[in-house]
C-alpha cells in the first residue's frame, strides 16, 4: 500500500486519469460509510453508542458530500401577513447632457 503522501501527489498529478479514479473510489467509501449507519442502528445494542456512532458518521459524510449527504435547507420570504414580498422599481432615464426625463 503506497503512502497517503504518494496517493496524494498521484491526485495532484492526475497521471492516467487517476484523479477520477481516486473520486470514484471516495465516493463508493462515502457510500459504504452511509451503509454502515443502518447496520449500525440494527445491530449495536447501546443507544448512546449508537447514537454517537450514527450521528459521528452523518456529520463527516455531509461535510464530504453536501451535496449527497448534507441536510437539504430552503429558505422562504414571504411578506405582509405571509403573502408576497412587495416590491417597487423606480427608473430614471439620463440624457447624454445629464438631463433627467
Amino acid at each position: 500500500m503506497p503512502a497517503e503522501s504518494t496517493v496524494r501527489h498521484w491526485v495532484a498529478e492526475d497521471r492516467e486519469g487517476f484523479f477520477a479514479k481516486y473520486a470514484h473510489a471516495r465516493d463508493i467509501g462515502l457510500d459504504h460509510q452511509a451503509d454502515r449507519i443502518i447496520e449500525i442502528a440494527d445491530t449495536e445494542e447501546d443507544p448512546a453508542r449508537a447514537r454517537v456512532m450514527i450521528d459521528a458518521r452523518k456529520w463527516h459524510l455531509s461535510k464530504m458530500a453536501p451535496k449527497r449527504y448534507g441536510e437539504k435547507v430552503t429558505t422562504e420570504i414571504s411578506g405582509p401577513g405571509g403573502g408576497p414580498v412587495p416590491l417597487s422599481l423606480q427608473v430614471e432615464f439620463v440624457s447624454a447632457k445629464g438631463a433627467v426625463s
